[in-house]
């Protein structure tokens, strides 16, 4: 289909075995998975939201009267816009740090006053803050350097090793993509958005949270910004919908 699709330019693409189907935006920017649109399962998904997501890219009058071709661009802009916004994110972050924006330094010291019951002033959060390189998601249970350990002053932090997750089910599938995030995703759909939604409202929802979702139809998967938090989500809904399979965060 890629290939075909090379030599003829065409605004929508779908991939399909009869179970799952791909749509993809063709004619969209960057790789073939950047430009998939939705991924659809008729096992996994109930027959109503197959029929919803089937009849918005495929439906004959909307793709006669072009209806459907700005359906599918509108969906992928907004895809490529929560990416941008994920990768701007950390940058953002970065930014407010080295400047010390100011209400970053506010909502600080507020916070430091609930914890210790004392308000640092502003010039004590700024040092803090130009002193401290903070991630978006402190790492937690950070271990102790053992006794006698010489530990140097300035040196260079070590960089946190980069996971992915691998899902094994009870049948000898195993789940396992190139970002933790993908992994996530495919294991939430293959449960259900609708079901999910219903027995852990905070991963599914009908309105996006305020960081890490992507869109999904109607539906926002709130995909968290941490591996392990992405690891416990899925064993909680495993759990609640009654599915054996074993989460492992695994390095790239």
């Amino acid at each position: 289909m890629f290939g075909y699709d090379s030599r003829i330019r065409v605004p929508v693409a779908v991939l399909t075995d009869g179970q799952q189907w791909r749509f993809f935006h063709p004619t969209g920017e960057g790789t073939w998975e950047e430009r998939k649109v939705r991924e659809l399962d008729f096992v996994a998904i109930d027959s109503e939201k197959s029929a919803e997501c089937l009849n918005r890219y495929l439906n004959y009058e909307s793709i006669r009267s072009g209806k459907a071709i700005e359906v599918m661009r509108e969906d992928y802009n907004n895809l490529v816009r929560q990416r941008k916004i994920e990768s701007g994110l950390p940058d953002a972050w970065r930014i407010l740090v080295q400047e010390a924006d100011v209400g970053l330094v506010k909502v600080v010291a507020e916070k430091t006053e609930n914890v210790c019951g004392h308000r640092p002033d502003d010039e004590q959060v700024i040092a803090f803050l130009k002193r401290e390189e903070l991630p978006l998601v402190q790492p937690t249970n950070t271990p102790e350097p053992r006794e006698n350990q010489s530990v140097q002053p300035n040196a260079p932090k070590p960089r946190k090793k980069a996971t992915r997750l691998r899902v094994r089910m009870s049948n000898g599938e195993v789940i396992e993509r190139s970002h933790a995030k993908a992994t996530f995703i495919e294991m939430i759909e293959k449960f259900g958005l609708e079901k999910v939604m219903n027995i852990h409202p905070s991963t599914v929802l009908t309105e996006p949270p305020k960081y890490f979702w992507s869109s999904h139809g109607q539906f926002y998967i709130h995909h968290y910004a941490d591996t392990h938090a992405k690891k416990r989500v899925l064993e909680e809904i495993a759990q609640l919908v009654g599915i054996q399979l074993t989460v492992e965060i695994v390095e790239k």
